[in-house]
């Protein structure tokens, strides 16, 4: 029985090719100083697919100041306000946003509204996962 537990645990913590496609575009059409905001559970595939680094994984936690960038992913997912999401991103001088399917179900949502702005957000790629660009900062 634990190898089937172990299996179907495996199973839905599975990348999708999707999500690969995606993790590899990132590598191949990123500069290597890009930085990439994802949810935490995601931050390690951008960090060890995509070669780029995140804002937050699962070790995040030893960082000391955790709870201000889980909140602030959060903020980058659940604003409707691009003012706000440009603060959370700028402070940790993201380029891309990584939004996938895991993303708008834990969300609760199917797009970022903020990104309908295309001189902030350009969408660089857009198959099963979103990826945009941040173009401007807040002054």
């Amino acid at each position: 029985m634990p190898s089937i537990v172990s299996g179907i645990s495996a199973e839905k913590n599975a990348v999708s090719q999707k999500e690969m496609d995606a993790l590899n575009w990132i590598n191949e059409h990123t500069s290597n100083d890009s930085v990439i905001i994802s949810m935490v559970e995601e931050g390690e595939l951008i960090s060890y697919i995509a070669g780029r680094a995140n804002v937050a994984d699962t070790h995040f936690v030893l960082q000391k100041d955790a709870e201000k960038r889980f909140r602030n992913i959060e903020k980058v997912y659940m604003s409707r306000f691009e003012t706000e999401a440009l603060g959370a991103l700028q402070e940790y001088d993201v380029s891309y946003i990584y939004f996938s399917d895991a993303a708008r179900k834990t969300f609760g949502i199917d797009d970022l509204d903020y990104t309908k702005d295309t001189r902030c957000f350009e969408k660089k790629y857009d198959d099963g996962v979103s990826i945009f660009k941040v173009t401007c900062k807040l002054k």
